[in-house]
Parts: C-alpha cells; sequence; structure tokens
C-alpha cells in the first residue's frame, strides 16, 4: 500500500500564468499513475482514511492540468530497462490515450509530452527510437510527423482535446540524437516544425509547447 508521502512526491505541483490563460496552470505529471495502479498503489487525500482515486484528489486540490509523457515503444527493446508489463509497455500511445481519456472525464485538462524516443529524453540523452534510426533527418522528420499526427489523432476519435502538446522533452541539448543535436539547427528545426505542423492539422486548438529544462 502507497502512502501519502507518494502523493506529495507525484505532484511536484507549479503554477504559471500566461497572459492568454485567465487563471494560473496548476499541473501534475501522472504518467505513472496506470502503472502504480496495477501494482497496487493507494492514495489517500490528506488524513483521509480510505483510498481515493488519485484524479479526484489532484483536482479537489486545485490541479487543472495533467500531463502525460508519449514513449513510442516502451518495453520493447532490450536495450532500454523494462521494468513496464507487457511487451509495449506503459507510457505508449494506447496507454496515454486511455488515460488522457480518463483525464478528461474527471474534469481536468490534459497536456501531452512527446518524448520522441523508446525512454526518458532529458538533457543528458535523447536516443533515437530504434525504429527510426538508420535513416536521414528528412526520413525521421517524416516519421516524427506520421507519429504525432497519429496519436493526436487517437486522441481527437476517443473525444479528448489537448490544451497543450509538448514537441519533444527537455530539448535544450535538442532532440533525436545525433541528427537532432544542438548545432545541427537545421535538423532540430525541420522536427520541431513537423510536429508542431501534425499537432495543429488535428487539434488546431492545442498549444504546441517547447519544453526546456530549467
Amino acid at each position: 500500500m502507497m502512502t501519502r508521502t507518494l502523493v506529495l512526491v507525484m505532484l511536484l505541483i507549479s503554477g504559471v500564468l500566461s497572459a492568454a490563460q485567465a487563471e494560473p496552470i496548476i499541473g501534475a505529471d501522472i504518467s505513472h499513475l496506470p502503472q502504480l495502479e496495477a501494482a497496487g498503489a493507494k492514495f489517500y487525500d490528506h488524513d483521509a482514511t480510505l483510498p481515493e482515486d488519485l484524479l479526484q484528489i489532484l483536482k479537489r486540490n486545485g490541479v487543472n492540468r495533467i500531463r502525460l509523457k508519449v514513449w513510442n515503444e516502451p518495453g520493447k527493446y532490450a536495450e532500454f530497462p523494462s521494468d513496464q508489463s507487457g511487451p509495449e509497455g506503459y507510457n505508449n500511445p494506447a496507454h496515454v490515450v486511455a488515460m488522457a481519456k480518463r483525464a478528461q472525464a474527471a474534469g481536468l485538462q490534459v497536456m501531452i509530452d512527446f518524448h520522441y524516443s523508446d525512454w526518458w529524453a532529458d538533457p543528458g540523452k535523447q536516443t533515437m527510437p530504434v525504429a527510426w534510426r538508420n535513416q536521414d533527418a528528412a526520413a525521421v522528420s517524416e516519421k516524427l510527423y506520421a507519429f504525432t499526427r497519429d496519436v493526436m489523432q487517437q486522441l481527437k476519435e476517443a473525444g479528448v482535446t489537448p490544451a497543450e502538446v509538448q514537441v519533444g522533452n527537455e530539448i535544450s541539448n535538442g532532440m533525436l540524437w545525433p541528427l537532432g543535436r544542438v548545432l545541427e539547427w537545421d535538423n532540430l528545426a525541420s522536427f520541431i516544425q513537423a510536429g508542431a505542423r501534425a499537432v495543429k492539422e488535428v487539434s488546431p486548438s492545442s498549444r504546441v509547447v517547447l519544453h526546456l529544462d530549467a
């Protein structure tokens, strides 16, 4: 059984006030919630004695945005640590669409975070999805566009309209290495443009976010 401490660790709540936003965005990244629930995790609000749906706890405590990361094919390849269950693993498009639908049904807006990797992407590693390797930048850009558009279309068909979509995760040093690493500016720009184009074609109202690590 998980304790209230886990809830506090998971929240990592931050508030952002945008000029175009009438109220602060108060968000929580709960991408691993389905995996935790499958492992038997329970969640409690403050001094409550009974467990409750984490989404309801977050909403009651002021959270209005849920971020969900998307990995391409988590758990499929041996080179990536695989503590996910099943051949596809958690945080793949199917899991993300289901979680986004659940969050929206709970009255929470959704931010989608494309890592464009089969595992974590951050300033120290932006590992190309295995299925996209050994191709030139133009081909990778097309694959990124197609993947992004497909996930956005799945979300649309599930009735989910993301408020924001991150095209890449913590991309201060670029993404999709080595092709999109910083100093390969033309490639990096083409990847960002391809992702943004895919988002806007399917969901014009979704804001495209560039995510830099602080």
